[in-house]
């Protein structure tokens, strides 16, 4: 999550294999603030972990959800910025503006496709999008499905959550890990699953595509639009041909 407050800006994430928060912080003093006024149990700030957020330190789920309740129960401003300009001056203030700004054109983007009730099995992919603009595609062994190039995907193991099932599926039927970026907007419908799809980033190659793949290959947006042309299954056809727009429409925001 992003919080924009008046004593910083953090965006707050549960890293893959960890069972605590991390809250990041472009600015150190942001945390440091934190940690006074709202978050005492938040660990030391670590300095070069990343290179979105240089700072960074950790805390429980629960220490952070009282922290929220602390925060929620002492708002007593009308306006954010004005509150900001207040507290940490105009400067950080018009920058929260500019994001101010830059969110307002939330308002003129289609709503997201409605929830569907299909009654199909769930399954969970990703769109995995490279710095060069490239997308991680998989063509299915043993034509099966039909063999059409699609994007990696698959349904999840017993007691398993989605996003872990997405990065699964993609190093199983692809050989690369990933880091999963954001949640594409909808259920996107199959011939025998309602699938949902995580925007993602890929890490590194850990191995070799498993029996259920083909072919993999990374094709820019046209070729891989293309490719979803070529699939004579038009609810599949349909299906990927949205994703992929989705997912490019929300790689530009995240990039912007």
């Amino acid at each position: 999550m992003w919080l924009i407050t008046p004593v910083g800006f953090f965006s707050v994430v549960q890293k893959a294999g960890t069972h605590h928060l991390t809250v990041r912080a472009r600015v150190k003093a942001d945390l440091e603030a934190l940690r006074t006024d709202w978050l005492p149990s938040l660990s030391p700030t670590q300095q070069g972990g990343g290179t979105d957020y240089p700072f960074r330190a950790t805390c429980t789920h629960e220490a952070w959800a009282e922290a929220l309740g602390k925060m929620a129960l002492s708002l007593d401003y009308s306006n954010v910025k004005s509150k900001v300009a207040a507290t940490q001056g105009q400067a950080r203030a018009a920058v929260y503006s500019q994001v101010w700004h830059a969110l307002h054109g939330l308002s003129e983007l289609p709503p997201p496709p409605t929830r569907r009730s299909s009654g199909k099995a769930a399954s969970y992919g990703s769109v995995v999008i490279d710095g060069q603009g490239r997308i991680l595609l998989q063509k299915p062994a043993n034509n099966f499905d039909g063999g059409a190039w699609t994007f990696p995907k698959g349904r999840p193991q017993p007691g398993e959550e989605p996003q872990a099932a997405a990065r699964r599926e993609v190093r199983e039927e692809t050989g690369w890990a990933i880091e999963i970026r954001a949640a594409i907007p909808g259920e996107h419908e199959g011939t025998t699953t309602l699938n949902r799809y995580w925007l993602a980033r890929p890490l590194e190659q850990v191995g070799h595509a498993d029996w259920e793949s083909e072919a993999i290959q990374w094709a820019s947006p046209e070729q891989a639009r293309a490719l979803f042309q070529a699939n004579g299954n038009a609810l599949k056809r349909t299906r990927d041909l949205e994703v992929l727009d989705l997912a490019l429409q929300l790689a530009a925001t995240l990039d912007t």
